[in-house]
């Protein structure tokens, strides 16, 4: 039985505690943003969702649940599966994001062994994004211990180092200025010192110059006053490009020829 909290998806939920047992696979938990929102801004549900049971099976879960439901799935380069189920999207992780994030299974064992079955956990970006809720009871668990503190005291935090976390990918970066904006929040001095003092990482592949505009557009739209304070915090005021509403924000605020000087 799905519980009530999660009702506005109850029909997916209930079918893919079926397949999970139908096929032996481990009990699926939901993950990520979901959980996340479910705490910090439970009037502003989300449709999407991300799943894991904490191994590999997780992607074979997917397929079959897409094979049930004759819905379309694709398959990414770090190995999750993604299922479009009518109108929405369920991510179902392959237990670990090694593959794509190197160095979490061996600071796990040199740090935390035994934390290492929810490497997958401490392979996410935030800890706000690392709990699980309990599809059936409702109930939040927090494999890395820091997600429900941080959420509390209002803190965007790497999971592990962010020589780890960040440089595994450089995209981080901009989604903690656009998260710390949506929800009220600071980001954490080592992600803010890691970054100004590595500005290379800023010229991974990964972090193209789109996304930098398209995450600090949305936390613009969100918090100007927050975002730019973390800008400057991180070294990053003249390295995001002079678009939308940062543009605008440079204009209005007579901070354009500080950017162009």
């Amino acid at each position: 039985m799905v519980t009530e909290s999660l009702i506005q998806n109850e029909e997916v939920l209930e079918l893919l505690l079926k397949t999970a047992a139908e096929y032996g696979i481990d009990k699926p938990y939901i993950v990520g943003g979901k959980v996340r929102d479910f705490l910090m801004k439970p009037g502003e549900p989300s449709d999407d969702i991300d799943l894991t049971t904490l191994s590999p099976e997780c992607v074979r879960l997917g397929i079959m649940l897409a094979a049930k439901t004759n819905e379309t799935f694709r398959m990414f380069e770090d190995r999750h599966v993604r299922v479009f189920y009518s109108g929405s999207n369920l991510d179902f992780s392959p237990g670990v994001l090694s593959w794509s994030h190197p160095g979490v299974i061996d600071w796990l064992g040199e740090n935390a062994p035994d934390k290492l079955k929810f490497a997958e956990s401490f392979s996410r970006d935030f800890t706000i994004n690392t709990m699980h809720q309990d599809i059936e009871t409702g109930e939040i668990y927090d494999p890395t211990e820091l997600g429900l503190k941080d959420a509390e005291s209002g803190i965007i935090r790497t999971p592990l180092p962010p020589e780890i976390a960040i440089k595994n990918d450089p995209r981080r970066i901009f989604r903690a200025i656009r998260l710390a904006a949506q929800f009220g929040m600071s980001v954490d001095d080592k992600i803010s010192n890691y970054v100004r003092n590595n500005s290379e990482v800023i010229l991974d592949s990964k972090l193209t110059t789109q996304y930098m505009t398209t995450e600090t557009n949305k936390a613009f739209e969100f918090n100007a006053e927050n975002s730019i304070e973390h800008i400057f915090d991180m070294g990053l005021f003249k390295i995001i490009p002079l678009a939308g509403n940062y543009s605008k924000y440079l204009i209005k605020n007579k901070l354009l020829q500080k950017y162009l000087s």
